[in-house]
């Protein structure tokens, strides 16, 4: 699920998929599954961090950076309602 979205983000920053579609259609999961995953992405972060050491562990900063960015920008700009 995590990659999924990571990928999808990914997307959406650099242009390949269109953000208006893509916010009206899955605006509410993104939020959503953010909630339910961020506390475990940043453990895994840490974990990483640990197992890696300093050679390495700076790129735990980088895990589903994406991801993390789409739903902070989603909360910040919320879908507008049909109304």
């Amino acid at each position: 699920m995590l990659n999924s979205y990571e990928f999808i983000a990914t997307g959406l920053k650099t242009g390949a998929f269109d953000k208006k579609t893509y916010k009206r259609i899955y605006y509410n999961n993104v939020l959503d599954n953010w909630v339910i995953l961020e506390d475990f992405v940043l453990r895994y972060r840490e974990k990483y961090r640990k197992e890696h050491g300093p050679a390495l562990g700076h790129k735990a900063d980088t895990l589903f950076q994406d991801f993390e960015h789409l739903a902070e920008k989603r909360r910040k700009h919320p879908l507008k309602s049909l109304k």
